[in-house]
């Protein structure tokens, strides 16, 4: 028997291995009670099936203890600023000044000039890059010009969770349902982001008065410390507590909660071209982000067995890290439409 396997891919054609060591897949049949009078025992048929799939998926080439977080400090303008392609997006150069404070706004320039607002797709304030709409060309070097906030590390944190989720509505109808042998279709609606982090006290943190100020601030969670797997967004501290005991460290317990300005993007990835991420999980981060399916495989007796495979939204992707852990993913997926059983080759 060979090795078992849990993968996905974004197109259902490239596939990369789900990162754990952990996966279920689940199919559930709706009852539809057919007892009638004169029966003697409680009757049904199998309606709508419904699947999901859970998993865990690590970050393996780096202990936890390399994470940092970080908040932006006070603005500070820049002029002309190069960038560097990466994939859509036009980035600016110096990371250092990676995050653009979006009250200040973004002058984007190319060799023609000035590039008018409708020929930008997106402006990603979080990570400081443009992303340009399909078929305007590009003259000559493009260059930024705005404000940017410098991050430092703070709270002597030495762990957090951050919680990715999503909820879906049903979307099936009688031609879909109909047609796809009678499985329901859903669709991703709200995200949700929050964290929740924990460690040592220290007065310079000074949160509870942050908490008392209503103070809003961008956070950035880098995941290995070393730039190259970034989620930043908009929070604001919801609680904060303290505990400890006779002779002990005081413990110090934050949540924050994101906060969304209007018109700008609240919470975002950005993964490195040096990214150590195995791409089973970037996947995974990326289709909850861009709220895209996610497809699936699964493959109890590996390659040489049957498997079972499907699309999903994804509903969760939160993520874990401690000083003495790995940096850990716990990723569920809601199938959507039809779910196939393929045989042993």
């Amino acid at each position: 028997m060979s090795a078992k396997t849990f993968e996905v891919s974004p197109d259902g054609i490239t596939w990369a291995v789900m990162p754990g060591n952990d996966a279920s897949v689940d199919l559930e049949g709706e009852d539809l009670d057919t007892t009638v009078f004169g029966s003697d025992f409680n009757s049904s048929i199998t309606g709508i099936i419904s699947h999901s799939f859970s998993a865990n998926a690590m970050f393996r080439e780096t202990a936890g203890y390399n994470a940092r977080i970080r908040k932006t400090g006070t603005a500070t303008a820049f002029t002309n600023e190069a960038t560097t392609v990466n994939g859509d997006w036009y980035e600016i150069t110096d990371r250092a000044k990676s995050v653009f404070d979006y009250e200040a706004g973004l002058i984007v320039e190319d060799g023609s000039g000035v590039v008018a607002a409708s020929n930008i797709d997106e402006i990603d304030f979080l990570h400081g890059r443009v992303k340009f709409v399909d078929g305007y060309s590009v003259s000559g070097a493009v260059t930024l010009s705005g404000e940017y906030m410098p991050v430092t590390t703070f709270g002597c944190f030495n762990s957090f969770d951050l919680t990715q989720s999503s909820e879906t509505i049903e979307t099936g109808c009688f031609e879909t349902v109909g047609a796809n042998g009678g499985y329901q279709l859903y669709k991703p609606t709200l995200r949700d982001v929050s964290v929740d982090a924990e460690g040592f006290y220290q007065t310079s943190s000074d949160f509870a008065q942050i908490l008392q100020n209503r103070d809003r601030f961008i956070i950035e969670f880098d995941v290995e410390g070393d730039g190259e797997n970034l989620a930043r967004g908009y929070f604001r501290i919801g609680s904060d507590g303290y505990s400890g005991g006779p002779g002990g460290d005081e413990t110090e317990s934050v949540s924050f909660s994101l906060f969304v300005p209007e018109g700008v993007k609240p919470f975002s990835w950005r993964f490195g071209s040096n990214s150590k991420a195995p791409q089973g999980l970037i996947w995974t981060i990326e289709a909850w982000e861009n709220k895209t399916n996610l497809f699936f495989r699964y493959s109890p007796e590996g390659t040489s067995g049957q498997t079972f495979s499907g699309e999903a939204v994804i509903t969760d992707c939160s993520i874990s890290t401690a000083v003495d852990s790995l940096a850990e993913a716990s990723v569920s997926g809601q199938g959507t439409g039809a779910f196939t059983i393929n045989p042993a080759p």
